[in-house]
């Protein structure tokens, strides 16, 4: 998911940030998120008295949700509780293609599947993969769902595991995943959006007719999530609902309270790679394999470029009065690239190494056909495998691949960084706004998302004034820090890559209890009695 080797680093000079050209020798990823290894997903459930909708691996008196859904519309859209290969009773849900405007010819139609809270929710809570272009059905299926189709297990992919999801985020609040933008997995139709503006009215005008079809969400309180790419698509969503008037939005059913994305797109090339590239080798040197010499080989090339200690300069509480300023000699050599030069060592020195969780070495099978070994997405997977799936959640006979093959900007995306347009304005205009990033993650880097904090201006002042330091406590143990001001909320999740859910579900779930607000702030530092 090398989303920054090519269309990024497009969107981010558009942006007008003086930015170096990716290195040719950058894996040409586009997935927007990868599994993480099976045992991650088998973490012991939290007490039985947590206070949730329903406590993650409780018993409930019912397999289904809460809520059902009765117009005539949404009956075709309803999934039972049996599903091929799955060995147990899954949640009733509804699923299938949404037209995306009011215009009877048009072909343009997101895939979509939601499922009810396991008990009753004022909550609506909506995710989203990135790519651009790859599938939120990789989130329900192997992430936040309700069930969760294993990765590189023996017997794949004859014998597809599959469990159930003891942190499945139905246990908070109603979940909604969707396909977009246009093509994007099941979804059908010709992309043609030139910037994330085009993406934001169509995502509009998919609400529109999924509001009307599921009438029973309308007025519920409305949080957009997701991860990677995503972290460019929800900002402008997100702006562009705040952007209409309060009666539309209000005819529509959209009461949008707050967003969260992790380890997220919303910052240029600089910030999200480069900035800090070469401290994470320093702190990740022996998972890495680099040696003493090639650091030092770092450091030398840093101070030609006057780049030297760069983060220890500018990743300061109160931020820079001027703002964070890219070094003239770093923007001046289009060749220079740290990123990319540590990349290149790390997978001469391991086959298997891992850019979304350097802790953790690459897997090679995966049962949605898209292991971080491979560079382009498999049509061999349990999608397209397993006999009677599709039409059971009434997606079309096609061919599904977790990221689709074309491009869904066609001519790139045009849209300037969130963090330097939209951003701002949507943290003013939320309840609450979550950024997270894993530690461990080298696709794109948590210092760089905190550096893009620390030079973004929101509700009158330019980043944090303090620095993010209290302990995020997770079933008693430390599981990162966490800061929040003015409306942002920073988490960095220890011991977690690229996909947060994956890799820490716990900590997922917790930080997604604070974004609905059902814990506090103070709380994400606390273990007791109804707090995970």
């Amino acid at each position: 998911m090398h989303i920054l080797s090519n269309l990024l680093v497009v969107t981010t000079a558009a942006s007008g940030l003086a930015l170096t050209a990716a290195a040719p020798s950058h894996p040409p990823y586009s997935a927007a998120s990868r599994p993480g290894p099976l045992q991650q997903l088998s973490a012991p459930s939290p007490p039985s008295s947590l206070h949730l909708a329903s406590a993650p691996g409780a018993a409930s008196s019912s397999v289904n949700g809460a809520l059902s859904f009765s117009s005539p519309q949404a009956k075709q859209y309803y999934v039972g509780n049996s599903y091929p290969t799955v060995p147990f009773p899954v949640p009733e849900s509804w699923a299938g293609l949404m037209p995306i405007s009011q215009d009877s010819q048009s072909l343009k139609r997101f895939f979509f599947w939601l499922y009810p809270a396991q008990d009753e929710s004022n909550d609506f809570a909506i995710w989203l993969n990135g790519g651009p272009g790859c599938s939120s059905l990789e989130g329900l299926l192997q992430e936040n769902g309700p069930l969760s189709f294993a990765w590189n297990v023996s017997g794949f992919p004859d014998q597809p595991y599959v469990q159930r999801n003891p942190y499945s985020w139905t246990n908070l609040t109603n979940m909604l995943w969707v396909e977009q933008p246009v093509s994007t997995g099941f979804g059908t139709g010709t992309p043609d959006a030139k910037d994330e503006n085009d993406v934001a009215d169509e995502f509009y005008g998919f609400l529109t007719n999924f509001m009307a079809t599921f009438p029973e969400l309308k007025g519920k309180n409305l949080y957009i999530t997701g991860e990677s790419y995503a972290g460019k698509y929800i900002p402008y969503i997100a702006s562009n609902i705040y952007g209409r008037s309060a009666e539309e939005n209000a005819a529509n059913g959209l009461n949008l309270k707050g967003i969260a994305i992790n380890d997220p797109s919303f910052t240029g090339n600089f910030f999200g790679e480069e900035a800090a590239s070469i401290e994470f080798a320093k702190r990740w040197q022996d998972d890495l394999r680099l040696s003493d010499g090639f650091i030092k080989a770092l450091d030398a090339d840093a101070a030609k470029h006057n780049f030297t200690n760069f983060v220890e300069k500018n990743l300061v509480y109160p931020p820079p009065k001027d703002g964070i300023q890219i070094p003239k000699a770093y923007a001046a050599d289009d060749n220079y690239d740290p990123w990319g030069t540590i990349y290149d060592q790390a997978t001469r020195l391991n086959k298997n190494f891992n850019v979304y969780n350097v802790a953790m070495s690459y897997y090679t099978k995966d049962s949605l056909g898209y292991p971080p070994a491979q560079y382009t997405a498999s049509s061999k997977n349990i999608l397209n495998d397993i006999q009677g799936f599709k039409e059971l959640i009434h997606a079309p006979n096609k061919t599904w691949l977790e990221c689709t093959a074309g491009p869904v900007f066609p001519t790139g995306d045009a849209s300037p960084a969130p963090d330097v347009s939209v951003l701002p304005g949507v943290i003013e205009k939320s309840m609450r706004t979550v950024i997270q990033h894993g530690s461990q993650d080298f696709i794109l880097l948590s210092q760089g998302s905190q550096l893009a904090i620390q030079n973004m201006t929101w509700n009158g002042a330019r980043g944090f004034q303090s620095k993010p330091s209290a302990t995020l406590i997770v079933n008693g143990k430390s599981a990162g820090t966490y800061h929040a001001e003015r409306g942002l909320t920073f988490i960095e999740v220890e011991g977690s890559g690229h996909m947060i859910p994956q890799d820490r579900p716990a900590t997922a779930f917790k930080n997604m209890q604070y974004l609905l607000g059902q814990i506090d702030l103070d709380q994400l530092g606390k273990s007791a009695q109804g707090i995970l």
